[in-house]
């Protein structure tokens, strides 16, 4: 555009300002996967926290899983229940793979099934008692093995 006095007008049009800002979100909390935090109430529960409405503080608003239960994603959402016949062995399990057979069970075909004797079962596997000795069904660990007449 030329204006009356045939200098060549400009118009500029601003761009909006884009500050960039950094987010701490408390202990067990975390900014969702795609999500936007902008202050730290933006902040869910990580992976392995469930949220706690009784909670004092938002700092305390997260609890960890339960024994025998897990949570893999953020959000405020509850910690799902282990398979049937399985347990964790901390709290603040983040994956169902946290989750075992019960002691004196073992994983067979997707299913944690008794023990059987001359075994002794822990975390998912079946393992065999030494030469010379025996165990019941259900056996848990290897104490449970005892040595056969005539053997020490």
């Amino acid at each position: 555009l030329r204006s009356r006095s045939g200098f060549e007008e400009t118009t500029y049009v601003s761009e909006p300002a884009v500050e960039a800002v950094e987010v701490q979100c408390p202990p067990s909390h975390s900014v969702p996967v795609g999500g936007k935090a902008l202050s730290p109430a933006d902040c869910e529960c990580s992976p392995g926290y469930q949220y706690d409405e009784s909670a004092e503080s938002a700092e305390s608003s997260c609890s960890p899983c339960l024994l025998g239960y897990y949570k893999r994603s953020v959000g405020n959402h509850e910690c799902s229940q282990c398979p049937r016949r399985r347990d964790t062995l901390f709290l603040g399990a983040s994956s169902a793979e946290d989750c075992f057979c019960y002691a004196g069970t073992h994983l067979l075909g997707g299913e944690c099934v008794d023990c059987e004797e001359n075994h002794f079962c822990m975390r998912n596997s079946m393992i065999p008692c030494h030469e010379h000795s025996t165990s019941e069904r259900k056996s848990e660990n290897a104490t449970l093995c005892k040595c056969l007449s005539g053997y020490v």
